[in-house]
């Protein structure tokens, strides 16, 4: 069941819907390309490695046709080693933090919690007869759920019984648009969340991160709404759903006068960077125990629970990152660059991961699913 529940949250990244952020979907938007943008242009920015020629990538938005192995392969097996060895970086990265997340600080991890509840009601000696319980109601309502939803996205036959097509962005949210809503005078509502599955995980979340949450919020909302009101993010009222944040020059990712995608960027490299100084002795146990400047005594009992040794886990970590940096350089990106994304990458990454640990959503996730908690 452990072996089951790990392959299955490793494909669900894999099978999300398009348009999140992920390592695994990022090839969409270089086969999109190559038939959205002029030729001379798609030629100069994407190599020929990283998506199909033009025509393939036509045939397959339209579908019909047998598949073109031959020209799909460099793309296939370039993807697949940027795959492979970004997960080999974080996979080091994971083990190292490994220790001080779950022994020391007890990190809770929700979707963990939630599989281990799944496992511990199946458990032999715990089979009672008994009335069914609201987690199994739960559990089944959950079921049908989405196995509605998924044969949606499947099927384009199967009917759309929750509305999960009907003014629906790649995140699932729905649509603002005015004036049929009534947040569509609230410049910073874009889209109102509808998964179910948002507020169960909330659940698990820290009273002190919903109250961060909803008070930030609060925050956003006034200062984007204060905004507005002395003429900037011009039309935006007038953009339906995700257009309020992406398109056009005066965005609320992008345009004056805050330019949020920075600030939550920015926000991003603090939460690492503190995290990493508040831990900074831990970070340097690990480097004595690696690089034998530990008792060997001590250092056997800082190691025992841990999947490999500190010295292999800095080998793989120093060698997956450096691999990284060389996928980007020959993908065309100068190699100063090449450092700063693969540094980024870890910056971003440790703090998804925190997230994903103490509130069980990323920080995309965590936008999407604010807006069904404030709808609610």
């Amino acid at each position: 069941m452990t072996w089951v529940y790990t392959i299955a949250i490793l494909l669900s990244y894999y099978l999300g819907k398009p348009g999140l952020p992920s390592f695994c979907q990022c090839y969409g938007a270089f086969i999109g390309n190559r038939f959205l943008s002029p030729p001379e242009e798609t030629a100069r920015l994407v190599p020929w490695f990283m998506a199909p020629p033009i025509e393939v990538a036509k045939l397959i938005v339209t579908g019909g046709v047998l598949t073109p192995w031959v020209d799909l392969m460099p793309m296939i097996i370039f993807w697949w080693v940027f795959t492979i060895v970004h997960g080999f970086l974080m996979l080091s990265l994971a083990n190292l933090i490994r220790k001080q997340w779950i022994d020391v600080e007890r990190v809770q991890f929700p979707h963990t919690l939630l599989a281990h509840e799944l496992l511990i009601r199946v458990e032999p000696e715990r089979k009672v007869k008994r009335a069914a319980s609201p987690f199994l109601i739960g559990l089944i309502l959950g079921v049908i759920v989405w196995i509605t939803n998924m044969c949606v996205d499947i099927f384009p036959w199967f009917p759309d019984i929750f509305m999960f097509r009907e003014r629906s962005c790649g995140q699932g949210g729905i649509w603002i648009v005015q004036p049929s809503d009534p947040y569509a005078s609230i410049a910073a509502i874009a889209r109102i969340g509808r998964d179910p599955l948002g507020v169960a995980i909330f659940y698990f979340a820290p009273i002190s991160v919903l109250f961060n949450i909803w008070f930030w919020w609060i925050v956003y909302a006034i200062l984007v709404q204060v905004a507005y009101y002395l003429g900037y993010y011009t039309g935006i009222i007038d953009r339906p759903g995700c257009g309020r944040t992406w398109c056009g020059e005066q965005t609320l990712a992008a345009g004056e006068p805050f330019k949020w995608i920075a600030v939550v960027s920015g926000g991003l490299w603090c939460l690492a960077i503190s995290w990493i100084l508040l831990n900074r002795r831990y970070f340097k146990d690990t480097l004595r125990a690696a690089f034998g400047r530990m008792d060997p005594s001590a250092k056997a009992e800082f190691e025992k629970d841990e999947p490999i040794s500190y010295r292999s886990n800095y080998i793989l970590l120093i060698c997956s990152f450096i691999t990284s940096i060389a996928i980007f350089m020959v993908c065309g990106i100068n190699p100063i660059s090449a450092v700063l994304t693969s540094i980024n990458l870890i910056c971003m990454w440790i703090v998804n991961l925190r997230f994903f640990g103490l509130v069980g959503v990323n920080i995309a996730r965590l936008e999407r699913d604010l807006t069904l908690l404030k709808s609610i």
